[in-house]
């Protein structure tokens, strides 16, 4: 199986897309690699993105975790020059987004909680869980 190290090094041009630490970089990396890697990053990589993302102290602050979501999101966007259109829907790399979604929601979501708490009256409803708001 290939790991996420050998397709983060292959990539051409590491240089197109910014990078402020270890998460962007890994991001950047694979987004330099060429089309068919995308289809090789195996599902499983997540978890190397999670072992990153237990050193950020503060994730709502953290630039590296920011940068590495708008990388994965501008995909669905614009995408970026020298990155090539199929890792707009990598199974590998949708499976690291939604890591980093989750992450930055699950420290996000207390924050939201105790302001929404602070303005907001009792004759209104509220939640921030996706689930609920439908």
């Amino acid at each position: 199986m290939i790991g996420v190290e050998q397709i983060a090094g292959s990539g051409a041009d590491r240089t197109a897309l910014p990078a402020v630490g270890p998460i962007s970089e890994l991001i950047r990396g694979l987004l330099a690699s060429p089309g068919e890697a995308a289809s090789m990053l195996p599902l499983d990589a997540a978890a190397a993105v999670e072992g990153l993302l237990e050193g950020v102290e503060d994730l709502l602050a953290d630039d590296d975790l920011q940068l590495a979501l708008y990388l994965c999101f501008e995909l669905h966007y614009r995408s970026f020059p020298s990155v090539d259109d199929e890792w707009e829907w990598s199974p590998g790399l949708l499976a690291i987004r939604a890591v980093l979604e989750r992450a930055f929601f699950t420290a996000l979501k207390p924050e939201l909680t105790s302001w929404l708490f602070a303005h907001t009256t009792n004759n209104h409803e509220v939640s921030i869980d996706p689930e609920v708001v439908g």
